[in-house]
């Protein structure tokens, strides 16, 4: 699925969409046009300079400068990056490298909360090992003989 909800074709099938989204260039002209709406360059370039704080960082926002990016000309600075991801509410990760990459960050996530259940459970079994005493091992004449009173008879 598409970082909008917009339904992608599933793994396996090869579409100018998955061609599309192999490349930096390719994502960014992608969430221009699809998620964002088809948003005009310079539409486009007046939302990020929102975002950025930096004045040198806002004049690698114009709408040529985007434009050079999509098409590959350019390679955007990390604080673009920043804002486009805000701009378009995908991560930076994903407009970096691609689709796949949010998948692999949810099973790294998933791995290690499943690592700390883990360790969790062992930390509670070795409380309770330690916390409940064994019972003492008795002989065979006293298992025959029933449980013992502790006194002498």
């Amino acid at each position: 699925m598409a970082p909008n909800g917009a339904y992608v074709k599933p793994f396996g099938t090869r579409t100018a969409m998955d061609a599309e989204l192999s490349t930096l260039h390719g994502r960014l002209k992608y969430l221009r046009e699809t998620v964002l709406g088809d948003m005009s360059y310079d539409e486009l370039a007046g939302r990020i300079r929102k975002k950025l704080d930096d004045e040198a960082a806002r004049t690698g926002a114009s709408g040529s400068s985007i434009q050079r990016y999509e098409t590959g000309q350019r390679q955007p600075r990390a604080d673009y990056l920043r804002a486009m991801s805000d701009v378009a509410g995908v991560s930076v990760e994903w407009i970096v490298r691609g689709p796949d990459a949010d998948k692999l960050a949810a099973v790294k996530e998933r791995k290690a909360a499943a690592f700390d259940r883990l360790a969790d459970v062992f930390r509670a079994e070795e409380a309770d090992a330690t916390e409940v005493a064994p019972a003492p091992l008795r002989t065979a004449d006293e298992d025959q003989r029933g449980p013992t009173t502790g006194g002498a008879s």
